[in-house]
């Protein structure tokens, strides 16, 4: 009798280690390769503006063959992390799923098939990043009838295009979304989420650059904008502090006499 019981101790006890090593395994295969993600980051809360990380719930024991793809993607691995991540419901549809840059950086847009009032037929869009690591966010747009110009404001003609590239010149790629043409001139505007720390940080302050262009050899961005008939403006914007800041604004007047334009103030 004592050594059945024995038997049974040390039965026991070669469960608790194989058990104990599979949660190291799959705590390992969460970390490397992100097919599992135990947070997400949420770049849209409007209090503050920065990096939230939220707890996902693991989805223990799935089976792949169960799981509904919402998009195809060659690359099997994000291919599974992205249909985990996105999640439409019968409200919703996909209507855009591209690569903004190829194998780095991808966009899923969802959109309402049915008109909801003072809302955009535009829902949100997912934007996933690989740099060794998948990063992800999710972007959605406030109210249509909003006067008063809110986080990632929506004007005219917007087609929510995305742009990848470094407005902030320090070596790292940042994601635009245009918002379309604001005011009587159609100025273009672009809200952006700026490369930091690892997260991607939605910067307001962008938005207040109307047709921004980069001047990569000066590390700045520039920005025009018409104010009347016969006068416009630039201005050069310097990242400081994690705003984007006017350093500089040239105007301009149509000279009849000259056939051109002239500088007539600097501030």
């Amino acid at each position: 009798m004592k050594r059945k019981y024995m038997s049974h101790i040390i039965v026991f006890i070669i469960i608790i280690v194989f058990l104990y090593g599979c949660k190291n395994n799959i705590a390992d295969r969460t970390l490397t390769s992100n097919q599992v993600s135990d947070s997400s980051y949420h770049i849209t809360d409007e209090s503050n503006r920065e990096v939230q990380a939220s707890t996902n719930e693991i989805r223990k024991d799935m089976d792949e063959n169960d799981a509904e793809d919402w998009v195809s993607i060659d690359n099997k691995e994000f291919n599974d992390f992205v249909n985990m991540i996105i999640n439409p419901t019968d409200e919703e549809e996909i209507v855009k799923a591209e690569w903004i840059e190829e194998n780095v950086c991808f966009r899923v847009s969802i959109e309402r098939p049915n008109q909801v009032e003072d809302y955009y037929a535009h829902h949100d869009d997912y934007i996933f990043i690989k740099d060794g690591t998948i990063k992800w966010f999710k972007v959605d747009y406030p109210n249509h009838k909003d006067l008063q110009y809110p986080d990632r404001h929506v004007w005219a003609a917007s087609d929510f295009k995305v742009r990848y590239e470094d407005v902030t010149f320090d070596g790292n790629k940042d994601i635009l979304i245009f918002l379309g043409n604001a005011g009587s001139h159609g100025s273009e505007v672009f809200c952006a989420y700026i490369y930091s720390a690892g997260n991607f940080v939605y910067t307001k302050s962008f938005e207040n650059i109307p047709n921004y262009s980069i001047d990569y050899d000066n590390e700045i961005i520039r920005g025009w904008n018409t104010d009347s008939a016969s006068t416009y403006h630039t201005s050069v914007y310097k990242f400081v502090d994690g705003e984007f800041v006017v350093s500089e604004t040239e105007y301009y007047e149509y000279n009849p006499e000259l056939g051109e334009y002239e500088l007539i103030k600097v501030e």
